[in-house]
């Protein structure tokens, strides 16, 4: 095999969906974690829908030497939705990213039609969460985040962790980046390009003003089986425009559907490269910045 032009050589993927889970995925964390580091990337982080993955990150890297593995907890139902104690318990055991709800927000269920599924085979979700008929929001009746919010933000902060936006609404965004942003806290604003939440470029650029930084994910350039697979113009463009500090480029692979996340990054990388991204900006994007949210360039 040939040189790449772009390295993997000290990158981050900071969202990898792996086995165990209770959808079908692609890799295990040992799986992912070996790929990873045999690429000479320096770290990921193990991400499940339904559990948090702290405990199983640290097996991991004891199992696969030579690269970190970081976990987090997605606040979901399994782990009791907004549990301000889940949260704590994450964080002091060492997690590194708490997402808010994924599959079981509010808005997730009116783009998908269910909590707890994306209308897939391999991720779909039981009979019971189908007939759930309100799905989880982090704001009241008024737009104003609620009390429980504030507290998981104070712990985000206090840890420094990553606050992960997940599938909360445009509204929801707003309000959350309108109160972060007179804190310190690290905000990723997950998948833009994703049905949930699908922010055009203008609402891109005004989150990122307002302290947010965009995790542009791989395999939403792929998802073949989906109706929403955005063409990478899109990433490309809004990179180009923002600037490279607002942005960091993670795989969210593992499905069965996709590439390997290693493979998925490479080469999403290098097609950004092909179109005028420079090399210098991939790394703040691979490397730099995914670093510094991970309290490792301290």
């Amino acid at each position: 095999m040939f040189n790449p032009r772009i390295s993997l050589e000290g990158t981050y993927d900071l969202h990898i969906h792996t086995a165990p889970d209770l959808f079908f995925r692609y890799v295990s964390d040992v799986d992912a974690a070996e790929s990873a580091r045999d690429a000479g990337m320096a770290g990921i982080m193990l991400k499940c829908h339904h559990e948090s993955t702290v405990s199983r990150a640290l097996l991991t890297e004891k199992q696969v030497p030579g690269i970190r593995v970081y976990g987090g907890i997605v606040l979901n139902r399994p782990v009791g939705g907004l549990n301000v104690d889940a949260v704590q318990a994450c964080l002091r055991a060492g997690g590194k990213e708490v997402w808010l709800p994924t599959t079981d927000t509010e808005f997730h269920r009116l783009t998908f039609g269910s909590v707890g599924s994306y209308g897939l085979r391999s991720m779909d979700s039981s009979t019971k969460q189908k007939n759930v008929t309100k799905g989880i929001t982090i704001i009241d009746d008024n737009g104003h985040l609620v009390s429980e919010i504030l507290d998981i933000i104070d712990l985000i902060t206090e840890h420094d962790a990553i606050l992960g936006t997940a599938h909360i609404s445009h509204e929801e965004l707003f309000a959350l980046l309108e109160y972060t942003r007179h804190h310190k806290t690290k905000v990723l604003i997950t998948h833009p390009d994703f049905r949930v939440p699908n922010l055009d470029l203008p609402t891109l650029r005004k989150l990122t003003d307002m302290g947010g930084i965009a995790e542009i994910v791989a395999v939403d350039y792929f998802n073949l089986p989906t109706h929403h697979h955005p063409p990478l113009s899109r990433a490309y463009q809004a990179i180009s425009e923002i600037g490279p500090y607002k942005f960091i480029l993670s795989s969210d692979g593992g499905q069965p559907f996709n590439p390997n996340p290693v493979e998925a990054i490479r080469v999403v990388a290098e097609a950004l490269f092909e179109m005028g991204i420079q090399q210098e900006w991939l790394k703040i994007i691979m490397s730099d910045t995914p670093a510094f949210l991970i309290g490792e360039n301290k």
